[in-house]
């Protein structure tokens, strides 16, 4: 089984996990939906990242390519 802990929260926090969760849905399972969410979110936002890179790369090579089919 596994092992749980307690956490302190605010009921504020708390009424607003209340309002995220499912009916059915446990506080552990909530929580981990967050924190996998927020992982996807900066997953993301570092591909887009990564390809506007790689695009401005290439745009620099292609730059480079007409250049030199000019002469």
């Amino acid at each position: 089984m596994s092992e749980t802990t307690t956490v302190k929260i605010r009921e504020t926090t708390k009424s607003s996990l209340d309002d995220f969760k499912g009916e059915h849905e446990t506080y552990d399972d909530a929580i981990s939906n967050l924190i996998s969410t927020a992982k996807n979110k900066d997953l993301k936002k570092k591909l887009i990242e990564g390809y506007k890179r790689t695009n401005s790369d290439n745009l620099k090579i292609l730059k480079e390519w007409e250049f030199a089919n000019l002469n």
